[in-house]
């Protein structure tokens, strides 16, 4: 439908009201991002952005029959590594909600009420595999994928460190000090092993 160039209406006049609406507030290159988000990472939020930054409106529930359409911005991609849940069922399975989040925290938003998106989901798992992803089926373990092998890069550097400072320890005969020859061969051994 993108390469086609998406037609968002079958009715001509209609259609060209809509497609200005839709230039307008950059709604074909956010879907294009939101399916891209939904294809690699699992899916994404559209923030619909009435340009109020204020903490009250964004924690409450968006009424759209009641929202100001004039103070309307546009749609705002968000990925999901900038999204968190922050009120969430996750007791009771028999409620509707469950593993879904009421309340989101935004990265630069703050705390924003779940009404206030357009939710793409592509890759959602498994209701007993939800706690282990991201709620959009990204699994938690990516996001520490790099902590771990920052993890494996330190140990690996602290066995290198202790190993250039180590000491060998011989035990010898005493018989190697007591003339001169010997102990200059014992000399010349130790130091032939200190080199490997």
């Amino acid at each position: 439908v993108f390469s086609k160039g998406g037609k968002l209406s079958v009715d001509e006049e209609k259609g060209k009201e809509i497609d200005n609406l839709a230039n307008k507030y950059n709604l074909m290159p956010t879907i294009k991002n939101a399916v891209r988000s939904s294809f690699v990472a699992g899916g994404c939020l559209i923030y619909l952005d009435f340009g109020d930054k204020d903490p009250d409106f964004l924690e409450e529930p968006l009424i759209l029959s009641k929202a100001n359409y004039k103070r309307f911005k546009g749609f705002r991609h968000i990925d999901p590594i900038n999204c968190a849940a922050v009120e969430v069922n996750t007791i009771d399975p028999t409620k509707g909600d469950y593993m879904e989040p009421s309340k989101w925290y935004i990265v630069g938003l703050g705390v924003v009420h779940a009404s206030h998106f357009l939710k793409f989901e592509e890759n959602i798992p498994e209701l007993v595999m939800r706690p282990l992803c991201m709620y959009f089926g990204m699994p938690l373990t990516q996001l520490i994928k790099q902590d771990v092998a920052n993890s494996n890069l330190i140990t690996q550097g602290v066995a290198n460190i202790v190993n250039k400072a180590r000491m060998t320890f011989l035990s010898s005969p005493e018989v190697n000090y007591w003339t001169s020859d010997t102990a200059a061969d014992f000399r010349d051994r130790l130091e032939a092993v200190s080199y490997n």
